[in-house]
């Protein structure tokens, strides 16, 4: 079995909404570059993702979220609060970098894709 990481799964228009997503992000972000080595990959993947050109990788795409201070499930879907929301302005409010619903769509779409490719994994290499 081969170890490749899968990317993020969109329709063409979930695509170009993550891209459009994306843009506005990295175009208020510091720099380009600075958002890529934060990632951990080159500018242009950055471009590419922001252009619609390809999809990050999961791995990529928690990183991504991060350094962008966004969650990943609104990042990949739009769906749900850009950013977590904030109890009280005195209290320090701990980010979680997975919360449930962004982990239950990682599982799924990783699932998917063993499914579509015919490869099947028992639960212990699964965890």
């Amino acid at each position: 079995m081969t170890n490749r990481k899968l990317s993020l799964q969109f329709t063409e228009w979930d695509s170009l909404q993550f891209a459009a997503r994306l843009k506005e992000l990295v175009d208020s972000y510091e720099s380009i570059s600075a958002l890529a080595r934060n990632v951990g990959v080159v500018e242009g993947t950055i471009r590419k993702w922001a252009n619609g050109l390809s999809r990050p990788k999961i791995d990529e795409a928690v990183k991504l979220a991060y350094a962008l201070d966004v969650r990943l499930l609104w990042l990949a879907t739009g769906e749900g609060p850009q950013k977590d929301q904030e109890d009280k302005k005195d209290q320090q409010v701990i980010r979680p970098v997975l919360d449930i619903k962004t982990l239950r769509l990682a599982i799924e779409t990783v699932e998917q894709a063993f499914s579509e490719k015919g490869v099947t994994m028992d639960p212990d290499k699964k965890a």
